[in-house]
């Protein structure tokens, strides 16, 4: 899956963390800077994984 942080709707910048994800899962995502662009995450176990942006905590996604 391809997380999108561009400056279509806002000049905003975002991380994506990932915090949960399912046990036995390799997938991975901490960023410690924001940044404009493309992250690639790969889901390789079916189950429910939450990202946070560390620089808006507020700001949750679920991949289920």
């Amino acid at each position: 899956m391809d997380f999108k942080i561009e400056r279509c709707c806002t000049d905003t910048r975002h991380t994506v963390t990932l915090l949960v994800k399912p046990e036995g899962s390799t997938a991975t995502s901490d960023q410690e800077d924001s940044k404009v662009g493309t992250l690639s995450v790969t889901f390789d176990v079916p189950g429910v994984y939450v990202f946070v942006c560390k620089i808006h905590p507020y700001m949750t996604g679920v991949v289920a």
